[in-house]
């Protein structure tokens, strides 16, 4: 699970949040799903992959997102 944010406000701020809103859903999904806690990797990303410019409030709601990567087990 990868959190991301927009532009606004200071990196190391938005790394954290970023972060915390990927752990949020990797725990929600977990439960959901009957898995073990911990079992869903996360990782904010920050501000560091936009999706758009964060030029406009809708460029910058667009990086505020979070995005659910699957990769299958060997």
């Amino acid at each position: 699970i990868e959190g991301h944010t927009d532009d606004s406000g200071g990196r190391d701020a938005n790394l954290k949040l970023s972060e915390k809103l990927a752990a949020a859903v990797a725990r929600l999904l977990e439960k959901k799903l009957s898995l073990e806690s911990g079992v869903i990797a996360t990782v904010g990303l920050g501000p560091d992959r936009p999706v758009t410019d964060n030029g406009s409030a809708e460029g910058r709601a667009n990086n505020r997102r979070v995005e659910i990567i699957v990769n299958p087990k060997d």
